[in-house]
């Protein structure tokens, strides 16, 4: 006789449901295949290193092509950036600098590996496949592995030029403490992670849904699985962030169309730039002066400054006005442009270089030479007008915030209205 236990009676309605093990999210240095976090370290430093290496004449050439020159005005193919080198150096210029990738690629990866490791046991709560769980890692892992990277990248990229003066990674190291300080080692911090951060995110999402959804299982170690959907991740990746890197690339393009207008003028100016200024510094010669940072507003108040190329930053807006110093308008995005529409419509204190805003549009040197020249002409009857026009400005600003002006007077009564 059927009992209520046997399958014939046994509503399915009612049959047990697997539970999800409970989950704690504590980290644990013993995780995937029983690896430790030291053989995860071990692991990725091999593999990073292995990459790296065996990819580093490609990354010469990469970096090469870009010191050459990048952009449509100053086009270099592959052929000529290698021609270039093999013709000068050797073969052996293929692999200058390598010394600094080999000492920073290992610990970068050895941290990328075991934190993503580390953060996708926390953020995946129980479930491995969790594909928003590992593109968080990949991000928390790239912030991570970059700060150790970025230092030697830096170093790599400064012997890689054809005219790099460094003799090696030592004396580029002590020459950059001494000359620059520690910050210039992480100068292109912030800007490596955005780029990397969007590209490893993607592509760690991206290989964990295939490995899930392939016609293996997705727990299978096979490296015809993880090579496929690696491939395909890594696709994906690079077509979802190469806008990014275009973008940047044409950012970088037009630097250079200054940095060539600029010097052909023969006028000497200080270039502030945050981010990795080598390549910049090479390009603008020996009469430009390129720092990571400076008192604007003290510089701009100097008798010595006749313009100002600003990208029309209200700040910089500001100051300019304040320093009573003429602008050369060059908006890019957000309120740039209206504030670029201040300065040479409105206020009619500066002029235009770029007209149309937006990163695409690039503005040629022969244009940028043109407009500087003419700008710095103190005897053009143009540029008279305009820093007649700058000082007037300027003396209003100081007269409105000066004793009894109108900023004390509307403070006053606003104090006043509300009290």
């Amino acid at each position: 006789m059927a009992t209520d236990a046997s399958p014939k009676f046994q509503n399915p309605d009612f049959r047990q449901v697997p539970q999800t093990p409970d989950f704690h999210p504590e980290i644990s240095v013993s995780t995937h295949d029983g690896l430790e976090f030291w053989q995860f370290m071990i692991a990725g430093s091999i593999a990073g290193s292995v990459e790296h290496m065996a990819m580093f004449p490609v990354d010469t050439l990469k970096t090469r092509m870009q010191a050459l020159g990048s952009c449509p005005a100053m086009s270099v193919g592959l052929r000529q950036a290698l021609g270039s080198i093999l013709k000068v150096e050797g073969p052996s210029g293929l692999y200058r600098g390598i010394g600094a990738m080999g000492l920073g690629a290992g610990p970068a990866h050895a941290v990328y590996f075991s934190v993503y490791e580390i953060c996708k046991e926390f953020f995946s709560g129980g479930n491995p496949n969790n594909s928003a769980a590992h593109a968080g890692s990949g991000v928390f892992a790239t912030v991570a592995s970059d700060a150790v990277i970025t230092p030697m990248d830096m170093v790599k990229q400064r012997l890689q030029l054809e005219s790099s003066p460094y003799k090696g990674v030592s004396d580029c190291v002590k020459r950059v403490l001494r000359e620059e300080g520690f910050g210039a080692f992480y100068a292109s911090y912030r800007t490596t992670v955005l780029m990397n951060a969007p590209f490893t995110a993607t592509y760690e999402a991206t290989k964990r849904g295939l490995m899930e959804v392939s016609p293996e299982s997705a727990s299978d170690e096979r490296l015809i699985v993880h090579a496929s959907a690696g491939a395909a991740a890594g696709a994906l990746a690079a077509a979802v962030t190469t806008p990014l890197d275009v973008v940047k690339t044409q950012l970088q393009c037009q630097m250079d169309e200054i940095a060539a207008g600029l010097r052909s003028n023969g006028v000497p100016y200080l270039w502030v730039e945050r981010g990795e200024s080598s390549r910049l510094q090479e390009a603008c010669g020996e009469m430009g002066l390129v720092v990571p940072w400076c008192d604007q507003l003290r510089v701009l108040s100097h008798p010595s400054i006749g313009g100002f190329l600003t990208h029309c930053g209200w700040n910089s807006t500001l100051e300019g006005v304040f320093a009573g110093v003429p602008m050369l308008t060059f908006p890019i995005f957000m309120d740039q442009a209206p504030n670029s529409k201040l300065i040479v419509d409105d206020w009619k204190v500066g002029w235009r270089v770029k007209t149309v805003v937006g990163a695409e549009t690039l503005v040629k040197r022969e244009e940028i030479t043109r407009i500087v020249k003419r700008f710095m002409d103190l005897e053009g009857d143009a540029s008279k007008e305009m820093r007649s026009r700058t000082r007037e400005l300027q003396e209003t600003c100081q007269r409105a915030i000066g004793k009894g002006g109108s900023l004390e007077t509307n403070l006053d009564a606003f104090i006043k209205d509300i009290l």
